[in-house]
């Protein structure tokens, strides 16, 4: 009897880790992301003297599984309309708790010259811009890939952009 009983409890533990393990990859398969808005850090901007945009990508992180992931780091590629915009690179270190969504912020930059091209075709397209997200986040059970688009644009100030009518007569 008495050696029965560390063999149980080696099995019991043996299990449980099982177990764990299995909900943490289910977890880390089930994360989903979803841009949540993209903001230009106007102090930043201004101290660079317009000659970089600094903006912010802020990602909501939707963990709908019993067991919390840990983002380690980030690599993104961002594109706006086909364009290369930045590349995205975060140490995060950071818990999503179990059934839960959270907000990060990831922070990028480009240089302006580059963006001129890439700003006219925003006006010309009636101020829409496709916002490709792609790369991969690191969690502690392994590398997540992400690939999304997101349609942004058509406001001015928040507001819907006044469409002009053409009537014929």
């Amino acid at each position: 009897m008495k050696n029965i009983l560390p063999i149980a409890a080696v099995i019991g533990a043996g299990a449980l880790l099982i177990n764990y393990l299995k909900g943490k990859k289910r977890a880390m398969e089930n994360l989903q992301f979803e841009i949540f808005k993209i903001t230009i850090d106007k102090q930043k901007t201004q101290r660079a003297l317009y000659l970089k945009i600094f903006y912010d990508i802020v990602i909501t992180v939707v963990n709908d599984e019993s067991t919390p992931v840990k983002i380690k780091d980030t690599l993104l590629n961002i594109k706006v309309n086909g364009r290369d915009l930045g590349v995205v690179k975060s140490n995060l270190n950071l818990l999503i708790p179990r059934e839960s969504e959270k907000q990060i912020t990831l922070q990028a930059s480009f240089f302006t010259l580059g963006a001129i091209g890439l700003v006219k075709d925003i006006v010309r397209d009636g101020l829409q811009a496709n916002v490709n997200v792609a790369g991969f986040i690191n969690t502690d059970l392994g590398k997540v890939d992400i690939n999304f688009d997101k349609q942004f644009g058509g406001e001015i100030n928040g507001k819907p952009k006044k469409k002009k009518f053409y009537y014929p007569h």
